[in-house]
């Protein structure tokens, strides 16, 4: 009998030692996803601010007119930037006219001014979750160069935005704030 009730008390302990070590595994794999995004965020601002030169990928170097962030799916995310383009009607010639229509300060799809620099993925089973409910659209934001302007995916001024990062049914957050500084786990998380 007694030997029975000492195995009965390590299964116990056991089990709560493994609950104790998936809760902590899962946290820790929401945080390091939640740094990282927060690190490429600021990365994104830090190269508008500087004014980087980017590599358009066919051997020029290009001066873009600013950086944005966005995330393609709930996995897949990136650093864009934009640059205005020689000839045709709808072009632009320099970045102060194309940094003022508001049409050019997002992630222009199909438009040769829109490239990406970088490319990142959310690991360990990390997801997403969808930002605007409204459009299904997930999380996008541009910054101009040289000021660092902020503005969101429609290229209107960025009234912020709290991105929830999941795994298996634990989540984690950052707020993307106005001015474009980044806060991780929000006290009170915002649409």
């Amino acid at each position: 009998m007694e030997l029975l009730l000492v195995i009965a008390i390590i299964g116990i302990m056991a089990t709560a030692g493994f609950v104790s070590l998936s809760s902590n595994q899962t946290n820790t794999k929401l945080q390091a996803a939640q740094r990282e995004v927060a690190s490429v965020i600021k990365l994104t601002q830090s190269y508008a601010l500087q004014g980087k030169v980017a590599d358009d990928k066919i051997g020029h170097m290009v001066t873009p007119c600013g950086y944005g962030f966005r995330f393609i799916d709930s996995t897949h995310y990136e650093i864009f930037y934009n640059t205005w383009t020689t000839g045709g009607a709808g072009y632009y010639t320099d970045c102060t006219k194309m940094n003022t229509d508001f049409n050019n300060r997002h992630w222009k799809n199909g438009t040769p001014h829109s490239q990406t620099m970088e490319s990142y993925q959310l690991n360990n089973g990390v997801t997403l979750s969808v930002t605007d409910q409204a459009t299904g659209m997930y999380a996008e934001f541009y910054f101009t160069i040289p000021d660092g302007n902020i503005y969101d995916s429609s290229g209107a001024t960025y009234g912020g935005q709290t991105l929830t990062f999941n795994l298996s049914g634990s989540t984690k957050a950052i707020r993307i704030n106005p001015g474009g500084s980044v806060t991780e786990n929000p006290s009170h998380p915002a649409p």
